[in-house]
């Protein structure tokens, strides 16, 4: 599952370091956040990339700023993000 942690991070505006699950299985686009494994030599690779690097900043930024003004946003609420929850449990299940 996805937890509220990215979402509050991106409410933030901070950068999350991402590891888990496809973001896209769940509505997010992964752009919101830096995406990598929980090898903690690509973790310590992420840190310093996005110390080094206000392109990818202002990119991942950008897209959460994107994305808190989104539909898909708007429109999450817990009924919702429970049901979608529930229809991925099961997909996986099947």
């Amino acid at each position: 599952y996805v937890s509220e942690k990215i979402v509050d991070a991106v409410i933030a505006k901070t950068i999350p370091i991402y590891i888990g699950p496809n973001l896209e299985s769940f509505g997010f686009p992964p752009e919101i956040a830096y995406v990598c494994s929980s090898n903690v030599d690509e973790i310590a690779e992420a840190i310093k990339r996005l110390l080094n690097d206000q392109t990818l900043q202002l990119k991942i930024l950008d897209a959460g700023r994107k994305f808190l003004e989104s539909q898909f946003f708007r429109d999450v609420n817990n009924i919702n993000v429970l049901t979608n929850l529930a229809r991925q449990i099961d997909k996986e299940l099947q």
